[in-house]
């Protein structure tokens, strides 16, 4: 069956243009099942002089089972339609239930296939790795009812799975106790003095998870109610940008950069000696980009040529800051930043993040060596609708005239809205420029 758009469309779900991949596999999925239950109607389907037959297929059995485990069905019926492809036993209805674990947007269906497998005692192997998967899905219950599944296992490389996750989330619930009593006991203390004692004793924890609630009682402060640190408890969070747990490093730079501390951007730019985690590195140059030191620049260019796509990509969003147009830096550090940019604009960037934040950087700087790489950008081959708005904008920062063709064929031809939107608002502004007005 067909929408009005030609999809085929799946039982109980539209089928909506561009719809994404994780749907399209869940359609898939659903109309395997129908092709299935119509190949073992077929095969099953008795001649003009051969008796009826009455038992079903077990593919039969499978493809009917399986279109109420992914379709709009409720827990129950999911999981005995599970349970009664599991008793089949046969080749079709093993892969339809491995195939739920493919489908990325539908948990209710995980669920039940793993109780649906923890009811049954299954010991069937092909179901242990997806299962193991699942022990780190997002969704507490798809975890859960993985674990269960796992548990009914005699297999030692599930026992073993089991046990660790076990683990895991006994260190889990310890570190949310542990985080519920420091609350208590700090807003029982209404002492400054005392308090900053605390924090401190918990800033310098042998325990990672107390560090870091320590440093978000600090953050919060600074964050609800503009509280700035003491000094003492500032002296041991610089400190801690060596920490050996990265959530703890990320919590720091996080705070340093809020604090806007000019003397700090030295300290960040130290860490990128030696760091070796990419979200630490990725966090410390947006925060050289906030903080505006513009010994910072030369850093950031380097960071141009880091290996890791996110990474790069945060040096040339700090880039756009440091030497965003009217900053007042000096210009030699701003040629140097737009040389290094237009360098690496000359190399194919097949990172859509990367690309995206290398226009918006140009966009930020606004220099007038950029317009014809923002014309690029802007136009039709660019296929990411952010990427083409962020040109935009930079055409109208740089205001040369030759921009205003390009942001009127976005204001006419763009299918984004998001896109004819900014070429509105930047040919309101640009448009009534009496130079402006002689281009056209």
């Amino acid at each position: 069956m067909t929408g009005g758009n030609g999809h085929a469309q799946c039982p109980g779900r539209p089928v909506y243009p561009g719809q994404p991949a994780r749907t399209r596999s869940y359609c898939a999925l659903v109309a395997a099942g129908l092709w299935m239950a119509g190949a073992a109607t077929a095969a099953s389907s008795p001649a003009a002089s051969a008796p009826a037959v009455t038992k079903p297929a077990a593919s039969e059995t499978a493809a009917t089972q399986i279109i109420k485990v992914v379709g709009q069905s409720d827990p129950a019926t999911r999981r005995e339609a599970a349970l009664a492809i599991l008793k089949t036993q046969s080749p079709e209805g093993m892969k339809a239930l491995l195939g739920v674990f493919d489908v990325d947007n539908n948990e209710q269906a995980k669920i039940a296939v793993c109780e649906a497998l923890a009811a049954a005692q299954s010991q069937i192997p092909a179901f242990i790795p997806r299962l193991e998967e699942l022990l780190r899905h997002k969704n507490p219950a798809v975890r859960k009812a993985a674990a269960v599944a796992l548990a009914g296992y005699a297999d030692p490389q599930a026992t073993a799975s089991v046990a660790a996750y076990q683990r895991e989330q006994e260190r889990v619930l310890m570190a949310e106790s542990l985080e519920r009593l420091m609350d208590t006991l700090y807003d029982a203390t209404t002492d400054e003095t005392k308090r900053g004692t605390l924090l401190l004793e918990w800033l310098k924890s042998p325990l990672a998870v107390q560090r870091l609630k320590g440093l978000q009682i600090v953050y919060d402060a600074l964050r609800g109610k503009g509280t700035k640190p003491a000094n003492e408890v500032l002296a041991q969070i610089r400190i801690m940008l060596t920490d050996s747990d990265v959530p703890v490093r990320l919590k720091v730079i996080a705070m340093l950069r809020d604090l806007g501390i000019p003397e700090d951007a030295a300290r960040l730019r130290s860490l990128l000696d030696n760091e070796r985690s990419a979200a630490v590195r990725a966090e410390t140059y947006k925060a050289l980009g906030k903080l505006t030191d513009p010994a910072s620049i030369q850093v950031c260019i380097a960071g141009l040529g880091e290996s890791n796509d996110e990474v790069a990509a945060a040096a040339v969003d700090a880039l756009g800051h440091l030497c965003e147009k009217g900053s007042g830096r000096p210009a030699d550090a701003i040629a140097a930043a737009v040389n290094a940019i237009l360098a690496r604009l000359a190399r194919p960037v097949d990172s859509v993040l990367q690309r995206r934040d290398l226009v918006e950087a140009m966009a930020d700087i606004a220099d007038p060596r950029f317009t014809p790489l923002l014309v690029k950008y802007a136009g039709p081959d660019e296929l990411e609708p952010t990427i083409r708005q962020a040109a935009l904008r930079g055409l109208e920062r740089i205001g040369d005239p030759v921009g205003l063709n390009v942001l009127l064929d976005r204001l006419v031809n763009d299918p984004d809205a998001g896109v004819r939107e900014v070429a509105a608002a930047a040919l309101g502004r640009l448009g009534s420029q009496p130079s402006h007005l002689q281009a056209f």
